[in-house]
């Protein structure tokens, strides 16, 4: 599709962080690993919260992003504790067998693109990682809702609940709530939604 930019407002970033920061903390002791250009939203959260936390940030590489073996490389000297992928990275390090190569690694967060639970599963052995799945619109500031896998059976992890500061809400075409377990469109409200919507 054609990319669009939004109007996120700094108070939806520091409620993020404020987030993550709380479900996920960090400490002096972890790393986590720069990998994408800083004008994509995940490196807001991924370059701010080891900062905020005493955390250190190392750089990877340019382009090491779209190499799963330069980026399984980076994680191992880096001695990354944090590293966020989308699926579809996270299934080509798998498939290269690089994933082993990221034993450091303590949280791995996906999102993106919906995350098959036997990817999951799979990177959470090969790595020892918590693997926690991450969802959020361009409409919202990086990710509004969360769900940390936990072996859960089916097609895809769940994407889970809402973050603080976040109403999600699956409604009908006539905006009604949606049953359990009825198609419906997501909608977000809250701290985290950009500016217009």
């Amino acid at each position: 599709g054609r990319p669009k930019g939004v109007g996120v407002q700094h108070r939806a970033l520091a409620s993020h962080l404020e987030w993550l920061l709380r479900a996920y903390p960090l400490a002096a002791g972890d790393r986590g690993l720069q990998k994408t250009p800083l004008g994509f939203d995940p490196p807001r959260g991924g370059c701010w919260a080891p900062l905020l936390s005493g955390a250190e940030l190392v750089f990877a590489a340019p382009g090491a992003h779209r190499d799963p073996v330069e980026l399984a490389s980076a994680v191992a000297a880096g001695r990354i504790t944090v590293l966020q992928v989308v699926p579809t990275l996270l299934r080509v390090m798998a498939e290269e067998g690089v994933l082993a190569e990221c034993g450091t690694l303590r949280l791995l967060f996906c999102g993106g693109e919906a995350l098959p639970a036997e990817l999951a599963a799979r990177a959470s052995v090969a790595t020892g990682a918590d693997v926690v799945n991450l969802y959020g619109p361009t409409e919202a500031c990086i990710q509004v809702v969360t769900h940390r896998f936990a072996g859960e059976a089916g097609a895809t992890v769940p994407i889970g609940r809402p973050v603080d500061g976040v109403g999600a809400y699956v409604l009908e075409a006539d905006g009604a709530p949606a049953p359990v377990g009825v198609p419906g469109e997501l909608y977000v409200g809250g701290a985290q939604v950009a500016r217009g919507y």
